[in-house]
């Protein structure tokens, strides 16, 4: 099984928001379609005024990502609360059961290996309960590296779901929790 996303970004770090200059080549451009931010553009540009609720959805979580990313790095509580309602936006509806299926949902749409997702999945319990901490506790002491590495996972889970959207052809949410249900009920062989 390949193991590599279609729509690998590497690491976080590659996101710093207003603090990283970017430049506009070729070499640029083509990493961009490659790594599939054109169409992260494109769910943007038509998220925003989209009849589509899933378009309006993947709208929704870029700008909670997005704010996060533009977030004062000392402000780790504000981060990690926007990280999570993005991921929110993007896989849940209101009946949802948060924590398990956000691990489960987050670790199926990267595409990974069995061994990978299990480490997505305990990533996203962790981040989550770290987010409970936050708002429960009042938790305002996190380290920088944590929340690096839950932009990381949201990121990638962002664009795995607009990569699965643009390769299947989806139109409505009930599509990906669909995909969601094969890949958990599917035996290695079939996925």
């Amino acid at each position: 099984m390949n193991t590599d996303h279609p729509y690998n970004l590497g690491s976080a770090t590659l996101f710093k928001g207003r603090t990283y200059y970017y430049s506009l080549s070729n070499e640029n451009l083509e990493l961009m379609r490659k790594n599939h931010l054109d169409d992260l553009i494109n769910a943007m540009i038509e998220g925003a005024a989209s009849k589509s609720k899933f378009n309006r959805r993947i709208f929704q979580a870029a700008r909670w990502i997005s704010i996060n990313i533009n977030e004062d790095e000392n402000n780790g509580p504000n981060k990690i609360l926007k990280l999570a309602i993005g991921l929110e936006c993007l896989l849940f509806n209101e009946n949802t059961c948060i924590t398990e299926k956000l691990a489960e949902r987050c670790a199926l749409v990267q595409q990974l290996n069995f061994e990978d997702r299990i480490k997505i999945f305990s990533s996203i319990k962790h981040f989550y309960d770290l987010r409970s901490k936050i708002v429960h506790e009042g938790l305002d002491n996190i380290d920088l590296r944590e929340i690096r590495k839950f932009q990381e996972v949201a990121i990638k889970t962002l664009l795995g779901v607009i990569y699965l959207k643009e390769k299947y052809h989806w139109d409505d949410f009930e599509d990906l929790i669909s995909w969601i249900r094969e890949q958990k009920f599917s035996t290695p062989a079939e996925a």
